[in-house]
């Protein structure tokens, strides 16, 4: 198992979100911001959830990027969530999230 690389300081969070580069879905909205290394920070509203529930959203969403291989596309993003995405199942989060970083990816194609 790989280790993610964290997107952890507030400063991190700050300069990707004020890049304004954005991708938006009902449940998750991705900020991105071109680098030569991957990285993800993840964010969920203390109004959203306990501790607890926030922690195992976040272990979800870190499986799901580990397991489809998101490393090569080389950005740092910050993955915020909404409310409904409490209400989905794992398959469909997969899906939510593979999709915005599909988008993602060709974005980025498109530039080169």
């Amino acid at each position: 198992m790989t280790k993610l690389n964290v997107v952890q300081k507030n400063w991190e969070f700050q300069k990707i979100i004020n890049a304004k580069k954005q991708f938006v879905s009902k449940n998750v909205i991705i900020y991105y911001l071109p680098s030569p290394i991957f990285k993800v920070g993840i964010s969920i509203p203390k109004t959203f959830a306990n501790a607890v529930l926030r922690n195992k959203y976040k272990n979800q969403i870190r499986q799901i990027i580990r397991k489809n291989n998101f490393e090569d596309i080389l950005i740092q993003s910050v993955i915020i969530i909404r409310k409904p995405f409490f209400n989905l199942d794992f398959s469909s989060k997969e899906k939510e999230i593979q999709k915005i970083y599909e988008r993602i990816r060709s974005a980025q194609k498109n530039k080169i």
